[in-house]
């Protein structure tokens, strides 16, 4: 079923068209300039014509869209929470923010625009299918879940102006055993890395990263035994002497 709304419409609101599955095409007029979730559910709605504009909302969450190439000038895109067939996404220069991937579970690589210097809360919880994901040296903040249940996920790179790991940040990873972390970070929160079977870590801060301790701990301390950390040269006693001793008996120090 193919749909063109009329060019008085200026409003979709939540759930308009919620769990209309048959429906598969849908132009939208400039008029429409407030959006909410509109056809979450659509499973088959894989054409979308929409505003540029509206690249900054939610109408693509819940459809089954397979592809996304965003429009130049955009500067926020908006959520595409459970695109569950949503497999690449194209961005142009000059995003600053990214709102919402969350279950987008078939989607396999992401390479987060230079510009964006927040990962927000659950930005990509349950996108079970991600391999591959570049975090550039604009991004400054992690937030919590916002790699939550990325099965297929299977190293990451934390670059140096990230301070915190928060909370289960990259728990529930099975498959995530190469992690690097920058030098600027400073504390790595609970559960951060929970449940995730880490064998190598590399970590440059000179100045060990605080742990919260056994309780509510930052690694599942039985499933990275045997681990190794690397750390800067120098700095191995430092983080012999810390909490760091609880979850990793190998350090070893990197050569400069």
């Amino acid at each position: 079923m193919d749909v063109t709304l009329p060019s008085t419409m200026t409003t979709l609101e939540y759930g308009a068209f919620e769990n209309c599955t048959s429906l598969r095409s849908v132009t939208i007029p400039n008029s429409v300039n407030t959006v909410d979730a509109p056809f979450y559910g659509c499973s088959s709605l894989s054409d979308i014509k929409v505003p540029d504009y509206l690249y900054e909302t939610s109408i693509f969450s819940g459809t089954g869209i397979t592809d996304i190439t965003v429009p130049e000038g955009t500067t926020v895109v908006g959520s595409f929470a459970d695109c569950t067939k949503l497999v690449s996404i194209t961005f142009p220069e000059g995003i600053k923010a990214l709102t919402d991937f969350s279950g987008c579970s078939s989607l396999r690589a992401i390479d987060i625009p230079d510009g964006v210097s927040v990962i927000g809360p659950g930005l990509f919880e349950h996108c079970t299918k991600l391999t591959k994901v570049t975090i550039p040296n604009s991004v400054v903040s992690l937030g919590w879940f916002a790699f939550h249940e990325c099965s297929s996920l299977t190293r990451i790179v934390i670059p140096n102006h990230v301070a915190t790991i928060s909370e289960f940040a990259f728990a529930d990873c099975s498959l995530l055993t190469n992690v690097t972390l920058g030098s600027g970070v400073t504390s790595i929160e609970g559960s951060a890395f929970h449940n995730t079977p880490i064998r190598q870590l590399r970590c440059y801060a000179v100045v060990p990263p605080k742990l919260p301790g056994v309780v509510n701990g930052s690694f599942s301390a039985d499933l990275i035994k045997g681990a190794t950390l690397y750390v800067p040269a120098g700095t191995g006693m430092a983080y012999a002497e810390s909490d760091w001793k609880i979850y990793f008996e190998n350090i070893v120090e990197m050569e400069e």
